[in-house]
């Protein structure tokens, strides 16, 4: 059977993170093939080696506009938030204004 491109990237995060992901790029006409969700898999798992959040990453790349992610855009703007203060949390209130949803604790 052959795989989707979500499903390709889903074995490096959350299957939810990965649908979310591969809508958004639908949605900006932007769809993902299959090589470029491999691309993007082998990126997703090299920062979970790393000690990073591949969930995470995608959704930095969604909030930011990122048709694609890689650790060094992900790393550098975790940083980039740590200096600055900003967490998370600030994140997560963003996309869930941009989902049109309430940013409780059980959707995230």
């Amino acid at each position: 059977m052959i795989e989707t491109p979500s499903e390709i990237i889903a074995h490096h995060c959350a299957r939810s993170a990965a649908d979310s992901f591969t809508a958004w790029r639908k949605k900006i006409k932007k769809p993902l093939t299959e090589t470029a969700a491999i691309r993007i898999a082998k990126t997703l798992a090299a920062i979970n080696a790393a000690g990073g959040d591949a969930s995470d990453a995608l959704g930095m790349a969604e909030e930011l506009g990122w048709q694609s992610i890689k650790m060094e855009w992900y790393f550098g703007q975790r940083n980039r938030a740590a200096v600055s203060g900003t967490n998370a949390t600030d994140r997560q209130i963003t996309f869930a204004a941009r989902a049109g949803r309430s940013p409780t604790s059980d959707c995230f």
